[in-house]
């Protein structure tokens, strides 16, 4: 059972988690079975050209040379152009580009997943065939309250249930519960979890005491597993927290270790603080309860812009403070992975026992290859390993405005779909500007369209659509001031 579960998670959590982030798949009035057009609701002031790759592939060093793996993955943008945002994943052969499996992502209002479904390509019927389904459902806070797993049955062509995870907040949005069940026949059974319960004494309403229960699945119950206090000084921040374990046998709560003289790089106060917080210490001393406080490891952290941070740690031994162990973790402006490196204290020095480092490829500002290379600690240097390329860019407006642009709100500029006519209305909403010449560019960036506009003043142009145009692409309007808007548009 453990088995089946991890699979699904691993499988999913590759799926779904990819690209980081989501934004809806929207849906034409009409499901797009009449209408040529459908609109996003963004505007896209010109910026920064953006690149996003649809293909990915991974080659492996042999000793001689990279050769791939045998698969690649390709990502498909119907709806929404933005990196991550992708509507299909597939898994391809590279010596044969046979499908092998694809996953299908749909999106809510606000732009969360709400439905993945993963399916496997069948030679034999040449189609997919569904195998698994996962639906999402979300709380006012937007977590997710619920990730409902099912399986595709064949013979009857249906949905059925298979595995969950349910999760409740409380109006504070502290997580009270996360429980994982399985469908056996015709009722859930709960497989795993947790359950908290606080005390909420002090002002600022921050917790001063948490009780952490397990469910145990042999006795159908819940198990006592620890309490966490916390300390704070008189500005309401926490300096310290310390954990009692539950003792079975004592049949009670007993010391276990604590972290205090706290401090921190991003404590946000107790209005803002809930289960989505990641606290970022610079400085804590851990001690372990031996009948008294007894130091273990004092930490020492610092964090930078880029989201990378680096800490030290200090063991207590033999009445002294030691080096111990330092991390480092490193992302350059993109937000790509540069590096991370962990040493360990040996011999009167630092020694490398796990590291890895990432050589970034561009072509002009598209994202080619990436060169993963970790340590070697038998050689103690980096050694090859995988090369990443990635291909088929697709082209997208950065979201800054144009110098000319910032007096001009959101362009004041109105697209209207008018599949009667076959051709998009330009709508100018603001008649104190002109607009010059209007655009149409596909998503690899070239120009199929080009309006002039002689005659000033005009409120609303029709904008005639070539024949067989289908995809994402970009209605470019240029004003009079040498200002610009994009907005985006999908032709059906």
């Amino acid at each position: 059972m453990k088995s089946l579960i991890l699979t699904i998670y691993c499988l999913f959590y590759f799926s779904i988690m990819h690209g980081q982030t989501f934004l809806p798949t929207y849906q034409s009035p009409d499901n797009g079975t009449s209408s040529k057009y459908f609109l996003s609701e963004k505007n896209y002031l010109n910026g920064d050209t953006n690149w996003i790759h649809q293909r990915e592939e991974t080659f492996f060093w042999d000793g001689s040379g990279y050769n791939s793996e045998g698969v690649y993955i390709y990502f498909t943008y119907d709806s929404i152009l933005e990196y991550g945002k992708y509507d299909r994943l597939y898994i391809i052969n590279s010596n044969t580009n046979d499908t092998i499996n694809r996953s299908n992502y749909w999106y809510d209002e606000q732009k969360r997943v709400k439905t993945f479904i993963y399916e496997t390509f069948d030679t034999l019927i040449t189609g997919y065939k569904k195998q698994h389904r996962v639906k999402y459902y979300y709380d006012e806070f937007g977590n997710d309250t619920l990730l409902l797993f099912e399986k595709w049955d064949e013979l009857n062509g249906t949905w059925k249930n298979d595995l969950c995870n349910k999760r409740k907040f409380n109006d504070q949005n502290y997580l009270l519960e996360d429980v994982s069940l399985q469908w056996i026949g015709n009722y859930w059974i709960k497989l795993s979890g947790n359950k908290y319960e606080y005390i909420m004494s002090n002002i600022c309403s921050c917790p001063d005491t948490m009780y952490k229960y397990k469910w145990n699945y042999n006795k159908s119950g819940w198990d006592n597993y620890n309490i966490k206090y916390w300390t704070y000084n008189d500005s309401l921040v926490p300096v310290e927290y310390a954990f009692k374990l539950w003792d079975p046998d004592a049949g009670k709560y007993i010391n276990y270790e604590r972290f205090t003289d706290l401090e921190y790089e991003n404590w946000p106060g107790c209005d803002k603080l809930d289960h989505s917080y990641k606290q970022q210490l610079t400085v804590f001393l851990r001690q372990r309860w031996y009948g008294e406080w007894i130091n273990y490891l004092f930490f020492n952290g610092e964090y930078d812009s880029l989201g990378g941070y680096s800490y030290t740690y200090e063991k207590y031994n033999n009445n002294l403070w030691v080096n111990f162990e330092k991390y480092e973790l490193r992302f350059n402006a993109l937000g790509n992975p540069v590096f991370q490196l962990r040493h360990q204290w040996h011999n009167d020095q630092w020694e490398i026992y796990l590291g890895d480092t990432s050589i970034y490829y561009f072509d002009d500002s598209r994202l080619v290859s990436r060169l993963y290379n970790p340590w070697d600690t038998t050689e103690n240097s980096w050694v090859k390993y995988a090369k990443f390329e990635y291909s088929d860019f697709l082209w997208y407006l950065g979201s800054e405005v144009h110098e000319n642009a910032k007096n001009i709100d959101s362009c004041n500029v109105k697209i209207i779909p008018n599949p009667a006519r076959d051709d998009l209305i330009v709508v100018l909403l603001d008649q104190s500007i002109s607009i010059t010449k209007i655009e149409l560019i596909s998503s690899s960036g070239q120009a199929v369209l080009c309006n002039i506009i002689k005659k000033p003043n005009q409120t609303k142009i029709h904008v005639k659509i070539p024949e067989k145009l289908n995809g994402i692409y970009f209605v470019k309007t240029t004003f009079e001031n040498a200002a610009v808007c994009i907005n985006k548009v999908i032709l059906r």
